[in-house]
């Protein structure tokens, strides 16, 4: 009996840990509602973080409010006043 390589004990374990996640479309529809959350709560707590290249502070947009709807719907710019004027989000 031949041993198995590292490699192929290596993919053994991949394939094995694949099998035991759920369906993508799950995964996606129980990431989504914590992606928004954090967003929510970055926002409320003022956070912000440094640009490594430019240096410009990045502040977190809740994806609830007006302005973090309008830049997460298609075709639309964040940084466009008329784009943010012509959002129409429902309130949560």
């Amino acid at each position: 009996m031949r041993s198995r390589g590292v490699v192929n004990r290596f993919l053994d374990v991949v394939e094995r840990v694949g099998n035991a996640l759920p369906d993508p479309t799950t995964l996606f529809a129980l990431r989504a509602p914590g992606i928004v959350l954090l967003c929510g709560l970055a926002s409320q707590f003022d956070l912000t973080v440094t640009h490594l290249t430019t240096g410009k502070l990045i502040k977190p947009v809740s994806l609830l409010s007006v302005d973090g709807c309008t830049a997460s719907s298609p075709g639309s710019s964040p940084t466009s006043p008329a784009s943010r004027r012509s959002a129409r989000c429902s309130s949560p």
